[in-house]
């Protein structure tokens, strides 16, 4: 039997005991109701109408992905996604996974008998007695990640070598005002989309010091025409793990604007960002916040609520509060960011799915776990898979899912997931400390499931990892993962020799 496309059937049906209702594009049962993905419900949609059958992952993809290219790894997140919706569980299967074939839906299905109205009916209750929300909790966040995916996501859409830096900084400085530089959209603009390593940063920021050097040389210490050079060494310094060089640019270019009457500027809001990270990460939270707060009120000044500026800064605002560990006003500012950024004209879905990413990290710190875990899904369908980000920062949500997985005691699928994050992370050049979280909390998956020769493994292989990098993010992110092995290695001795334990 052909399939057909789901859209062309919009009718009401029953899976198990639930009522799907392709048009509110939801799932209800005894007044409870989820909403469902268009994608994930049209790949429900094609399973139902086979009901009992496999279906094969190709004709899963010409279908709900309507022949755009997809790899085997968005049918597995659907599939998994549409498992969580209907709540499926061990001794209540929906989904069949049939090895190196496909999927198989073994729910009883019924098209018959299911009317608008009914459907409409489910969801009046649903709203009236409160829905449950049915994800499993999450944990743990990546700290260092963060950085690095705000860099690919606030830059142009193609890399920057460090002859076209020194070029850029050169011509920007020709003239003796910041105000003939181009516009700044907000803090850490000029960054390169696909991380390079730290030895091309510092390529970059050596051609640029240069360039400083010899226009400070030609029209003086205080010129405006030093800002554009100023602003790009403060926005390549956090990639080579340099807080300190950054305060020291970021102070450097803010005091030339003061002395101009030019701080209300977006080279002002964009400085004043670059400071406050470099405060935050070297721990000094209040100077921080007074930065923003400054750039902030400048942001809104210059350009608005609605802008790429105002929204970086409040997301930025939000990890400051995670870094202090005042997690209720991070979900706040998260959430005001995500709002505010539904207000700016020509919006970039991966960029939002990273706005998300700071929400669930929130959302998690505050103990909140069933919120965390919805909004982590909302941010992996947001994720544009042509963007040179989207790698990042699918192996990011991978990571979220996998941890919270470990929580809960899902532990072969976490496995699956971490598994997926280290290939992923193998893809992506001087990932290395990414990789070692990865296997650390893979070598926990397959601890707790008594595979202690493996685990031992991995975590022997995330030590060897842990010597390379020497950045202070680096130096931070191997004390984290560190402390961690150290932990498990003493939890595999125990499960080694429970006698001597004993």
């Amino acid at each position: 039997m052909a399939a057909t496309d789901p859209d062309e059937n919009l009718t009401s049906f029953r899976v198990g005991d639930w009522l799907v209702d392709p048009i509110a594009k939801q799932i209800s049962r005894e007044g409870e109701i989820v909403r469902i993905d268009p994608r994930n419900l049209r790949v429900l949609t094609l399973l139902a109408s086979r009901a009992g059958q496999v279906v094969p992952q190709r004709e899963i993809e010409s279908i709900a992905w309507s022949g755009l290219v997809v790899t085997p790894d968005s049918i597995y997140q659907s599939i998994a996604q549409l498992r969580r919706a209907l709540g499926e569980q061990k001794s209540k299967r929906y989904i069949d996974t049939v090895s190196r074939k496909g999927y198989r839906l073994v729910a009883a299905v019924s098209f018959d008998g299911v009317t608008g109205d009914e459907a409409r009916g489910a969801v009046a209750a649903a709203h009236t007695k409160g829905s449950r929300q049915r994800y499993y909790a999450i944990a743990a966040a990546l700290t260092a990640a963060v950085a690095l995916a705000a860099a690919w996501l606030l830059g142009p859409a193609s890399t920057i070598e460090p002859e076209q830096v020194a070029d850029s900084a050169t011509s920007s400085g020709s003239s003796t005002s910041a105000a003939s530089a181009p516009p700044s959209t907000g803090a850490n603009t000029e960054l390169p989309q696909a991380y390079q390593g730290a030895s091309h940063y510092r390529r970059a920021i050596k051609r640029l010091l240069t360039v400083l050097d010899s226009l400070s040389e030609s029209v003086g210490e205080n010129d405006l025409a030093l800002i554009p050079t100023l602003m790009q060494l403060g926005n390549y310094y956090p990639l080579v793990s340099d807080p300190k060089r950054c305060e020291e640019v970021a102070r450097r270019g803010l005091a030339i604007l003061v002395q101009h009457g030019r701080e209300v500027s977006s080279e002002g809001v964009e400085l004043n960002s670059t400071l406050a990270e470099a405060l935050t990460d070297t721990g000094r939270y209040a100077e921080a916040e007074h930065h923003l707060r400054r750039a902030l009120e400048h942001s809104r000044q210059v350009h608005g609520d609605a802008h790429y500026s105002t929204v970086n800064v409040i997301d930025q605002w939000a990890l400051l509060r995670i870094a202090e560990g005042r997690p209720d006003e991070a979900v706040v500012q998260a959430r005001r960011a995500i709002a505010a950024y539904q207000q700016v004209p020509e919006r970039v879905d991966t960029r939002n799915a990273y706005l998300i990413s700071t929400l669930t990290w929130a959302l998690i710190e505050q103990g909140r776990y069933d919120e965390a875990i919805e909004e982590a899904r909302r941010g992996y369908d947001a994720i544009t898979p042509d963007d040179p980000p989207a790698p990042y920062l699918v192996a990011y949500a991978h990571h979220f899912l996998a941890e919270a997985l470990l929580k809960t005691g899902e532990l072969e699928e976490s496995e699956q997931l971490l598994r997926r994050e280290i290939a992923i992370f193998e893809t992506i050049p001087h990932c290395e400390m990414d990789t070692a979280r990865a296997e650390s909390a893979l070598a926990e998956s397959l601890m707790r499931q008594g595979r202690l020769d493996e685990a031992q493994a991995r975590l022997e292989r995330a030590t060897d990892i842990l010597k390379s990098g020497d950045g202070w993010r680096e130096r931070k992110s191997r004390r984290e993962t560190q402390a961690r092995i150290e932990q498990l290695l003493g939890i595999r001795s125990q499960l080694a020799n429970p006698a001597a334990t004993g």
